[in-house]
């Protein structure tokens, strides 16, 4: 389980989409793709939570957008078939979920406290995305963090840039409805 995070506007949606677009050039159509926010490449739609529990005949990539609409930190029950399937995911039983929020406190506990890599994004120039991994841990250091040196101690493990191309933009609409559109329960 993955976070991509970041400000409005800051590239979140657009790096997921990178990353299923290289998750499709690395595997083909030996992966199953699954998004709700609609993007061009997917295998299908991202529409319902009960997808979750579903065991497919080849492994599949959930990337769902704007997870704070599904489930906010003021929620006091989790669904079980959720927490199932993101529990499950640490077994290797082939279920990816990367999930996407501007900020990591808005998203219910039980998501949080299974996602193990934050990647903190943001787009410079309307094009250059710069991408920051951090673990769990650091990423909370950080967050929490206030000590200026202190934070500045705190290093990704990974980084990456990309440019976003027209092809890549031309993949979802960010301003649709059905970009992050709440899936049913």
């Amino acid at each position: 389980v993955r976070c991509i995070t970041g400000m409005y506007g800051c590239g979140k949606t657009v790096t997921m989409t990178y990353l299923a677009i290289n998750y499709r050039k690395k595997y083909g159509d030996k992966i199953y793709i699954c998004t709700n926010f609609g993007l061009g490449i997917q295998d299908f739609a991202f529409t319902s939570i009960k997808q979750t529990a579903v065991q497919y005949d080849k492994p599949i990539i959930f990337m769902w957008d704007e997870v704070q609409n599904d489930f906010p930190a003021t929620d006091k029950v989790f669904p079980k078939e959720v927490r199932q399937a993101l529990t499950l995911n640490r077994k290797g039983n082939g279920k990816m979920f990367y999930w996407a929020s501007q900020d990591h406190e808005l998203v219910h506990k039980t998501i949080r406290r299974l996602t193990i890599e934050y990647c903190l994004v943001k787009t410079l120039g309307g094009r250059l995305t710069r991408m920051k991994w951090y673990h769990d841990y650091d990423y909370k250091a950080l967050f929490e963090e206030v000590d200026i040196n202190k934070k500045m101690k705190i290093h990704p493990f990974k980084r990456h840039s990309f440019v976003q191309t027209d092809y890549i933009r031309s993949l979802y609409n960010s301003f649709g409805f059905d970009n992050g559109e709440k899936l049913i329960l």
